[in-house]
């Protein structure tokens, strides 16, 4: 007999990274049939691969999507349904998607298709905040932390730079979820502070501060995490945010919106309690009191260790198969 299929849809960025994961980190093989560009649709071996299947993972693709584009995937995955050969499906719950279905529910939207399509498969939750929070609209996930290999810190934390500087993160496609106005209000009210923001070219920023530095897309931040003094991660909704988890990994202080362990909670949109927050801490750098933190940074290698969350992980996605294609990692 064959071992099993499974294929890793919707969400591409996600599902690639998990698929690398899985096949380094579990000896687990997967396929990855991205739908998330226009241009995906038309890709014959992604639909092979969907037909052919024995698990679909959907990655970030929530069912029952009251959007004209989440009523046609469901449309095509009916299809595959139809048409395919029977297979399990398995929905992965990352972070928006769980906010945005949560929205349409509260907000009176009609849930029958979403109920119906959701007892179709099983439920993954990438976090604990997640599970929480599908709970609230009656779905039961198992919590499989979501499993991603964060930027490696040195085993010696760096020291921190001599002058004051927080890094953030803020795409230029979504700057208002990712607090982008929130950071430019607290540089110009701590001047003494450099900020320096990743992700974008902050395109959509107006009177930048001169304290301001923005760096666009890096590709290996660990240079910028080393010279920083505080990470601050201000996000209208989120899962367990990796620029949080990278901070912890360096040992610096963290600033997040949401509660996580190890770091310092202000809510999101709370400018004036985010200000507070960073002038105390440039207070403190000055009086020589801030130090890399070998705790926050050993709690967060623990936590966030890769194998352990892609052997997780695979475990799950092959729970029940009868010939999961999986070895001991070396």
């Amino acid at each position: 007999m064959s071992a099993p299929r499974i294929v890793l849809t919707g969400q591409g960025h996600w599902s690639r990274i998990l698929a690398k994961g899985l096949a380094r980190h579990a000896g687990l093989a997967v396929q990855v049939a991205a739908l998330d560009r226009p241009r995906d649709v038309g890709r014959l071996a992604a639909w092979r691969a969907l037909l052919f299947a024995d698990v679909i993972v959907r990655v970030g693709f929530r069912p029952g999507a009251a959007t004209w584009r989440g009523q046609a995937l469901d449309a095509a995955f009916a299809f595959v349904d139809m048409l395919g050969k029977k297979h399990q499906t398995i929905y992965y719950w990352i972070g928006s998607d769980v906010q945005r279905t949560v929205e349409e529910i509260q907000s009176g939207c009609d849930t029958r298709r979403f109920r119906r399509m959701a007892a179709r498969g099983r439920h993954m939750a990438g976090s604990r905040p997640l599970q929480r929070d599908l709970a609230t609209i009656g779905v039961d996930a198992t919590l499989v932390d979501f499993a991603w290999a964060p930027v490696a810190a040195p085993s010696v934390l760096p020291p921190l730079p001599e002058g004051f500087t927080v890094l953030t993160y803020v795409p230029d496609a979504r700057s208002d979820f990712y607090g982008g106005v929130q950071i430019l209000r607290t540089a110009r009210t701590v001047p003494g502070a450099r900020f320096v923001v990743m992700g974008g070219s902050g395109c959509w920023a107006v009177d930048i501060p001169e304290n301001v530095t923005f760096t666009g897309w890096v590709d290996d931040p660990a240079s910028l995490y080393a010279n920083s003094s505080c990470i601050v991660r201000m996000v209208e909704y989120d899962s367990v945010g990796g620029t949080a988890v990278e901070g912890l990994l360096f040992g610096r202080p963290v600033i997040y919106s949401r509660p996580l362990e190890h770091t310092i909670h202000v809510p999101f949109g709370d400018v004036d309690e985010l200000i507070r927050v960073v002038t105390e801490l440039v207070g403190r750098h000055a009086a020589g009191e801030l130090a890399p933190d070998t705790d926050s940074a050993r709690w967060a290698r623990e936590q966030f260790d890769p194998e352990k969350r892609f052997r997780r992980l695979a475990e799950e996605l092959t729970r029940g198969l009868d010939q999961p294609n999986t070895r001991e990692s070396s």
